[in-house]
């Protein structure tokens, strides 16, 4: 016999996950394209003026090193850095914590900023999810950015907006 399908009944399964299409992914990496982009067109560049691969490692070496041995561009790398990093592994805290639409959409990340020792990550909720499923759901975000903590604010008025602010994450810097 098929047991009732009453408002008693609940579910066992768990919400479908949505596949992103290419323009979500496109949307999602945007920062991660746009640096390929700059390289891919430098190295091309160079190559239709004539000089060779080297110079495009040459300049590449002088930017790295830039990047780590003067203090001001090291904390602007650091910050770039963990705004690149951070909201992939916010949006993979939100999955495994299950703060989902009942059509398995996650919240959308629209910007990351770097902030000092924190990351600024400014959040849309699809319909169904509220920000206290977000809070509920800190301590896994937390773990899955490796932070110190993590605090939800909300920045106005409206129920779909909230800013996520995860403090002192770990990845995207080592030695932290």
């Amino acid at each position: 016999m098929i047991p009732s399908h009453g408002p008693e009944a609940r579910r066992l399964l768990s919400p479908p996950r949505r596949r992103p299409g290419p323009l979500a992914v496109a949307v999602r990496w945007r920062r991660e394209l746009l640096v390929a982009g700059v390289v891919g067109l430098a190295v091309w560049g160079l190559a239709v003026w004539g000089l060779g691969p080297w110079v495009a490692v040459l300049l590449a070496s002088v930017v790295v090193t830039a990047l780590l041995a003067l203090p001001p561009l090291r904390g602007f790398g650091r910050r770039e850095l963990q705004a690149v990093v951070v909201p992939h592994r916010a949006r993979t805290g939100l999955l495994q914590a299950g703060v989902a639409s009942r059509t398995g959409k996650l919240p959308w990340i629209v910007t990351s900023r770097g902030r000092g020792d924190a990351v600024v990550l400014s959040l849309w909720l699809p319909a169904g999810v509220t920000v206290d499923d977000v809070d509920a759901a800190r301590e896994v975000v937390a773990a899955a950015c490796g932070a110190a903590e993590v605090h939800t604010v909300r920045p106005g008025p409206r129920r779909d907006r909230l800013l996520l602010v995860v403090v002192r994450p770990r990845w995207g810097w080592w030695g932290r």
